[in-house]
């Protein structure tokens, strides 16, 4: 709404462009996230439930890197055969928002935290807080920098809220986070984003190295997340997977 008040009708087709293919993350994320919302609640009393948080983020985040990773990689062709002519810049814009739906996704898992232990005003309030963030930053912003602020105060917005429900996750339930792992991948991912606005093979070679990085650095994660999903009869017919996992 800011965005079609403040700058164009036009403006705000090409930002809704842009959220097409960040949607894919999301919804990737929900075929796990629901699953995840009910485990959490069934482990809630268990004695083991801080290994359990600690184990199963561990595994979303390998997870959810490596998706962001593959999709940033290819976000440029992807956009330009399936996003039309008029809307095209909207690759300007979709791989900040991809690092913002990760973001999004972080802070939903974490968000399980106060369903589980039943302190959902919590949920309510650092919803809000990410509202307040994201309009102020917008009212400034827009007038200054244009659509992208719609995308970088989405951004910060979901920065500051994944930061504070990981404190209070931590605080409910008492599990550890792998840091270091986290901003590493972060880190080559905010690479991605950056080499998505150069051009030529550059580009392509930055994305490509960067994108083998985080799949080396999550593969045996991610694989392991993916086994939890297949049945157990079809793995012991693929013993490679059976021996990684």
């Amino acid at each position: 709404f800011m965005v079609t008040k403040m700058i164009s009708e036009e403006a705000n087709g090409i930002l809704t462009a842009a959220y097409k293919i960040p949607n894919l993350v999301s919804t990737i994320y929900l075929m796990f996230g629901q699953a995840w919302n009910m485990s959490a609640i069934q482990e809630n009393d268990s004695a083991d439930r801080s290994r359990f948080y600690t184990r199963v983020f561990d595994l979303n985040q390998s997870l959810m890197y490596t998706i962001a990773a593959g999709i940033l990689l290819i976000v440029k062709p992807v956009t330009a055969v399936w996003i039309g002519p008029a809307f095209r810049s909207s690759i300007n814009y979709a791989p900040i928002l991809i690092l913002t739906t990760v973001l999004t996704c972080f802070s939903t898992f974490m968000g399980t935290a106060y369903i589980a232990t039943k302190n959902t005003v919590k949920s309510l309030v650092t919803s809000l807080v990410s509202g307040v963030i994201s309009i102020s930053l917008n009212l400034i912003l827009i007038p200054i920098i244009g659509i992208y602020a719609a995308a970088f105060s989405a951004l910060i917005s979901y920065v500051v809220v994944f930061a504070i429900r990981l404190y209070d996750a931590k605080k409910l339930i008492g599990f550890k986070v792998a840091y270091t792992k986290m901003f590493i991948n972060f880190g080559i991912l905010v690479v991605m984003v950056l080499a998505n606005s150069l051009r030529g093979a550059v580009s392509y070679t930055i994305l490509g190295i960067s994108f083998t990085a985080i799949f080396l650095l999550n593969f045996r994660c991610t694989l392991q997340m993916v086994a939890m999903f297949i049945p157990k009869k079809f793995l012991k017919k693929i013993p490679i997977i059976k021996k990684l996992i």
